[in-house]
């Protein structure tokens, strides 16, 4: 349980960020908005989206260290 304790969290804030994600592109492209809040929510959208992709990034990564460590595992187990 505590290993699914950080993967929660993780998938939580990757929920939150898209959600956030999607408000502010809605927002950015809303022609009824005036241009100065509608740069507001695009520089939102933009800023919301590069902590989006670094979680997923950090997410691939980790799960990259598992996988190359479970190799290494059964490799030594076969030596």
């Amino acid at each position: 349980m505590v290993e699914d304790g950080p993967n929660v969290i993780r998938d939580l804030e990757i929920k939150r960020l898209r959600e956030s994600a999607d408000l502010a592109y809605r927002n950015a492209m809303d022609t009824s908005l005036p241009m100065r809040m509608r740069e507001t929510w695009h520089r939102q959208y933009t800023n919301t989206v590069l902590a989006l992709n670094q979680l997923l990034r950090d997410s691939q990564y980790k799960q990259y260290e598992e996988r190359m460590r479970a190799i290494e595992e059964l490799e030594g187990k076969d030596q």
